[in-house]
């Protein structure tokens, strides 16, 4: 989960600095290429605008993946915590009985 954080948190950053470049005055002095620069410069702003909320939204994804990986470690903790040593043998227990073929646990009584 940490490489996966650290490459959204590389990739906001990188997004942060692609903005558009700027452009003045390169249409000519007319009203025309004057218009023209103006409404370039206003698309230029909705790119930047979209590209920060890009960042914000992977920032925002990394907190919640740093948070969602701190609750799981915290839930797994207290989990172990939580079994006696009792609890603990009889899942040993169980769990050796997954590797054998005899689920009726030297048990008569049952088909053979």
């Amino acid at each position: 989960m940490n490489s996966c954080r650290d490459i959204l948190e590389t990739h906001a950053g990188e997004i942060h600095k692609a903005g558009p470049t700027t452009i003045n005055g390169v249409f000519g002095g007319s009203d025309a290429g004057a218009d023209l620069d103006n409404q370039v410069s206003i698309a230029h702003q909705h790119v930047k605008d979209a590209l920060n909320e890009m960042v914000e939204g992977l920032r925002g994804y990394a907190t919640n993946l740093n948070e969602f990986s701190r609750h799981l470690n915290d839930t797994d903790l207290q989990a172990a915590a939580d079994l006696t040593p009792s609890r603990k043998n009889e899942l040993a227990d169980a769990a050796s009985h997954l590797n054998s073929h005899d689920f009726h646990g030297d048990r008569s009584g049952g088909e053979g």
